[in-house]
């Protein structure tokens, strides 16, 4: 069975290397991101609608 994505969510803030999340090379600190975002990824695979505020 192929992978689709389901569902995602728009951020309202850009990725910045001032911000930590993105290295010299421009890519992106995964697990940085996976912390920083936590409470908006887990809220996609409960039933329920998350609001989360950045």
């Amino acid at each position: 069975m192929a992978q689709s994505i389901k569902k995602f969510r728009v951020l309202l803030t850009d990725s910045s290397f001032e911000g930590g999340e993105l290295t010299l090379t421009l890519k992106r600190r995964r697990r940085l991101t996976l912390d920083k975002y936590s409470e908006a990824i887990d809220g996609m695979y409960i039933d329920q609608d998350v609001i989360f505020r950045l």
